[in-house]
């Protein structure tokens, strides 16, 4: 009860905690039954202070308990070692923790933030700026199966679809022999995949084609990432097509919807994507 914190009398020196300090200290009180501890938190006008959780230990087992009787059989001379062996004792205590914790670092579910690319290293990955934190915890979760398909259709959409965050019909993969099974040719017997012409599927063997939309390779230097990502995970024999869609739907020329004819997006944008005059118009108030 407050009240009841109001007559405990004498307080332990005050111990202040400046930004930027590490907030850990010692409390200098003889041992009792309970631990009545008291925050005072000031805010400068812009900042608010914030304490998020607090970490007691005790009783504290410091390493004064470890050292030869002599060092410890005066009391004042004990009470003196044990503040001066404290902050040493904090850092052991830190490292055991952490070394306690080490199974939930090496999870990549529950890995903390700063610890993704150091896990990602592990398999080799280079985590590209612009991904989020749930595709490099699922690349890393998932590492050993597309090691396993590596090289194969699976695993080469398995890596578009993490490289560009599409997970639907694009991306699309298709391996030009299987082009021979399907009635797709013109007049002149010509295949035809987004508005350009593909050998002959006589010719196909060891040739593929990827298909991705425009929103996914918006510029030359992500084209020549992508081409560069997908050359080093393919099979060495193998010859890649890099085939980028626009967003339209050219009959006999491109007219396979959701693999090489791609509808745009007709959703009316958000307040703070559209522009007035083109997005948003006005109208006169009566």
């Amino acid at each position: 009860e407050p009240s009841e914190v109001e007559t405990l009398g004498a307080w332990s020196a005050p111990t202040v905690l400046d930004p930027g300090m590490p907030g850990e200290f010692l409390i200098q009180r003889s041992k009792g039954r309970y631990l009545w501890l008291r925050i005072e938190a000031f805010g400068d006008g812009v900042v608010t202070p914030v304490v998020e959780g607090i970490d007691l230990y005790g009783p504290r087992q410091g390493q004064v308990d470890l050292l030869p009787a002599p060092f410890h059989q005066d009391p004042i001379s004990r009470d003196f070692l044990d503040r001066f062996l404290s902050l040493q004792d904090g850092f052991y205590g830190e490292a055991l923790q952490a070394f306690a914790n080490v199974g939930a670092i090496l999870d990549p579910d529950a890995t903390p933030q700063e610890f993704l690319d150091w896990l990602g290293n592990w398999f080799d990955w280079r985590f590209a700026a612009q991904w989020d934190d749930a595709t490099r915890r699922e690349m890393i979760a998932q590492s050993m199966q597309f090691f396993a398909e590596r090289g194969t259709v699976c695993g080469l959409l398995r890596l578009l679809r993490w490289h560009t965050g599409l997970d639907g019909a694009l991306p699309c993969l298709i391996e030009e022999f299987r082009l021979s099974d399907t009635p797709i040719e013109d007049s002149d017997g010509v295949i035809w995949m987004a508005g350009q012409p593909l050998p002959r599927p006589d010719d196909g063997a060891h040739r593929f084609v990827v298909v991705l939309p425009s929103s996914a390779v918006p510029d030359a230097a992500a084209r020549q990432t992508l081409e560069a990502l997908l050359d080093a995970q393919k099979p060495a024999h193998t010859q890649l097509r890099l085939i980028v869609v626009e967003p339209q739907l050219i009959p006999g020329r491109q007219a396979r919807l959701g693999v090489d004819a791609v509808l745009p997006d007709s959703r009316p944008p958000g307040l703070s994507d559209a522009q007035l005059g083109h997005d948003l118009v006005t109208t006169p108030v009566c």
